[in-house]
């Protein structure tokens, strides 16, 4: 069984690669570790044909690129076999079509926790995976430390 499992280099990442190690290892699974590049709010609205804001979202996604081969190969290094991908678009059609296309059987995320409020407004993608996934979705919880 292959396990895909997305990232967003958010504080939950390492959780959910804790997580994902544990259950790749259980199953002895190879991990697909994914993390989609997202259009960032502070972009929209600037013309992307600019060849600042062309630099600007290059080096991030370059940024992004050597961030997801770090994680990757830490899972390495604990014994998984891990594939990563960067793929740009939207969190929760990209986890899906991946998923499917890399003939994953389960799907691993993080939830950050968003309000209802923030919900409304830019949707959880966990949710969105949830609702729409034909196979099993473990979403790992932020832990509120206080």
């Amino acid at each position: 069984m292959d396990i895909l499992v997305a990232v967003d280099f958010s504080g939950i990442s390492d959780a959910v690669l804790e997580r994902a190690g544990q259950v790749a290892g259980a199953f002895a699974a190879k991990i697909w570790l994914i993390h989609v590049a997202e259009p960032r709010p502070d972009f929209v609205g600037w013309d992307p044909s600019t060849p600042f804001m062309r630099e600007q979202v290059a080096a991030l996604y370059r940024q992004e690129h050597r961030d997801l081969h770090e994680l990757a190969n830490t899972l390495r290094l604990r014994g998984h076999d891990c594939e990563a991908l960067l793929i740009p678009g939207a969190a929760a059609p990209v986890i899906l079509d991946q998923a499917a296309r890399l003939g994953a059987g389960m799907i691993v995320l993080g939830s950050q926790g968003k309000g209802a409020v923030e919900r409304f407004v830019i949707g959880s993608t966990s949710l969105q995976v949830m609702q729409r996934s034909p196979v099993p979705v473990l979403v790992v919880p932020l832990k509120r430390h206080e």
